[in-house]
């Protein structure tokens, strides 16, 4: 396991290496992009065209780079890097886009949110909710249908149940306890109402 990723790492770095070596060659020379081991010479007409490529071609001999078979010249349409390139301009190449085309689009919501996550590297798994401490006490919060006589109850219930779960010590605790007991101001109402923000 390791040789392997030893050995894909070397091979990305001949590929930046070699990238780098094809970008210095052919640097300072018009109408042409050099991407990956991908070269792209252009030119507004055929004879601007068969002059940079001469110059290129000379450059590349003379820093001894040898072109595989797989070099076409004084092409009117190319696929490069995923796109279509004419004289019209650039398009998506309709052999990549195919694919996503031909997908059904999702019926539910579940399959919407597993097509979106399909981007990412992602694992699901479950945690139970005793297991969050903020999630269980947020399922205990006091709900506006509790009885008056039962919202008291609730409401300290939930507030024990948050203070289990603070990461404040008892010294700490009995402290806040205290300056809130000299509050002259009952919060408690006016919170159950919907908060102090208004």
């Amino acid at each position: 396991m390791d040789a392997e990723l030893t050995l894909e790492k070397a091979i990305n770095k001949a590929r930046q290496s070699e990238q780098k070596r094809m970008s210095r060659i052919l640097e300072g020379l018009e109408g042409v992009v050099c991407q990956m081991d991908d070269v792209l010479i252009w030119g507004a007409s055929q004879s601007e065209d068969d002059e940079r490529l001469r110059k290129r071609l000379t450059r590349l001999q003379e820093a001894e780079v040898t072109l595989n078979d797989k070099c076409d010249f004084s092409k009117s349409r190319i696929k490069f890097l995923g796109q279509l390139i004419d004289a019209t301009g650039v398009s998506a190449d309709p052999d990549k886009v195919g694919t996503v085309k031909a997908m059904t689009e999702p019926s539910n919501v579940s399959e919407r949110l597993r097509m979106q996550l399909m981007r990412f590297s992602y694992i699901i798994s479950h945690v139970p909710g005793k297991d969050i401490a903020t999630a269980d006490v947020l399922s205990r919060a006091p709900t506006e249908n509790t009885a008056e006589g039962l919202q008291e109850e609730e409401v300290s219930l939930y507030v024990d149940a948050v203070i289990a779960n603070l990461p404040a010590s008892d010294k700490r605790l009995i402290e806040i306890e205290t300056h809130q007991d000299r509050d002259t101001i009952p919060h408690t109402e006016e919170i159950l109402q919907g908060g102090l923000a208004r």
